[in-house]
């Protein structure tokens, strides 16, 4: 419940900020949102509210490559969002899945887990 209030509070933020008051940096505002994201999780790990995975080469691997496409498709979405409708957007947004499950079908004959 609280993912899905953060989600639709900050898609609706977004689009005040991009498209009512017309602000022209999305790449401003996503390091906003992601130092404010990561002060939170260096602030739960300092109270161990959340353990800290350990830092090491394969953690950093694996994860570097998932950090690059998530960057790519939260600057695709900014960049969307100003010029869509919320609702549009928000189709549009959940379409992905579709596509993602139908291209590992189709390359790698993998079928969804129901």
């Amino acid at each position: 419940v609280a993912y899905g209030a953060v989600s639709v509070a900050i898609t609706f933020a977004n689009k005040i900020v991009l498209s009512v008051y017309a602000f022209k940096f999305e790449l401003s505002l996503l390091l906003a949102q992601l130092l404010l994201g990561t002060a939170l999780l260096v602030g739960m790990f300092a109270t161990k509210m959340c353990p800290m995975p350990p830092l090491t080469r394969a953690n950093f691997l694996r994860s570097a490559s998932l950090s690059f496409w998530f960057f790519i498709y939260v600057i695709s979405g900014l960049g969307s969002l100003r010029s869509l409708s919320v609702p549009t957007w928000s189709a549009m947004r959940r379409l992905t899945a579709i596509f993602i499950l139908a291209t590992d079908y189709l390359l790698d004959n993998k079928a969804a887990p129901l």
